[in-house]
């Protein structure tokens, strides 16, 4: 897909192959695994079994399925991939938590979306707020 099908590349995971290819670079030497009795799901697979488990809302049986991998073996590599992808990608794409930073970024996305008051959003997520008594 990520060479034949860009469109459905992104469909399918919820990034460009770009944005994928720069990911896997950064996690990949965390998420590779040896070679000791049998040969490991490579940490390409690795990442593709992470992103579409979460960009799909599918059950991990359903990605076992898509990707012929144990059930058990999705539930771990997903754990251990979005721990590594947290650990590599939080200081560089959160900012440090202060009042300051949290109002300059809902200005700005204030100003870009015309939605004032909120700091960001969720792709493809409608979340109902009601207030209570």
């Amino acid at each position: 897909m990520i060479l034949e099908d860009r469109e459905k590349f992104v469909n399918f995971f919820r990034v460009t192959p770009e944005t994928f290819k720069k990911l896997l670079q950064i996690v990949l030497p965390h998420i590779e695994k040896q070679f000791v009795i049998r040969e490991p799901i490579s940490g390409r697979t690795r990442l593709q079994i992470c992103l579409r488990y979460i960009s799909s809302g599918d059950s991990m049986i359903s990605v076992s399925y898509a990707f012929r991998v144990a059930p058990n073996t999705v539930s771990k590599i997903i754990s251990e991939t979005c721990d590594v992808i947290w650990d590599t990608l939080k200081d560089m794409v959160f900012v440090k938590p202060s009042e300051d930073n949290w109002r300059r970024i809902a200005d700005e996305f204030g100003e870009k979306w015309n939605f004032p008051n909120c700091f960001g959003a969720i792709d493809g997520k409608h979340i109902i707020l009601q207030v209570s008594f």
